[in-house]
């Protein structure tokens, strides 16, 4: 199921396993899922993981602050895939903390998102030795400006769909 829009900001995601443990009656979601940013994929959709885990992933894209940071609001595209670069030299020690999305399909990314007013700014690369195989897919740094209004209601609609998913399925016994 995709919902949102290509274009813009989407997020991609198939139930594939559903599960109850035996030992505490919890259900599980298990699942293929990805995000696209104005038309480019960032996931492996082969990986299965835990969609709660996805789920509280996107979540946290919410929570994400107007930030302070003055090179950060003035920098342009060019600028800021230099930033991303130099990230782990200590004066850009701080773009790390913009790492949200920690699920095991998104292994294989670099990935920081900040926001500057109204925008979302999502930065990212294809790690330097991904443990998977992705043809096609370009090494290059990406930077992408989107209305957060935008990422937030796709966000939403997401955990809406999840929800559903999780309270209205058959789950067979782990």
């Amino acid at each position: 199921m995709i919902l949102g829009d290509k274009h813009n900001f989407a997020i991609e995601y198939e139930v594939t396993k559903k599960y109850v443990q035996a030992s505490d009656r919890h259900k599980l979601l298990y699942g293929r899922s990805r995000i696209f940013i104005k038309n480019e994929q960032i996931g492996n959709w082969n990986e299965e993981n835990l969609l709660g885990v996805f789920v509280s992933s996107l979540a946290k894209i919410e929570k994400i602050k107007d930030t302070n940071i003055e090179i950060l609001r003035k920098s342009n595209d060019e600028q800021l895939k230099f930033l991303f670069v130099n990230r782990s030299s200590e004066e850009n020690e701080w773009l790390n903390l913009y790492q949200v999305l920690q699920v095991e399909n998104f292994d294989d990314f670099n990935f920081s998102i900040f926001r500057i007013n109204s925008k979302l700014i999502f930065m990212w690369n294809l790690a330097q030795n991904p443990v998977n195989y992705y043809p096609g897919f370009s090494n290059d740094i990406f930077v992408k400006r989107i209305e957060r209004d935008i990422v937030i209601r796709t966000i939403r609609e997401f955990e809406e769909s999840w929800i559903l998913e999780y309270n209205n399925s058959d789950y067979s016994l782990e």
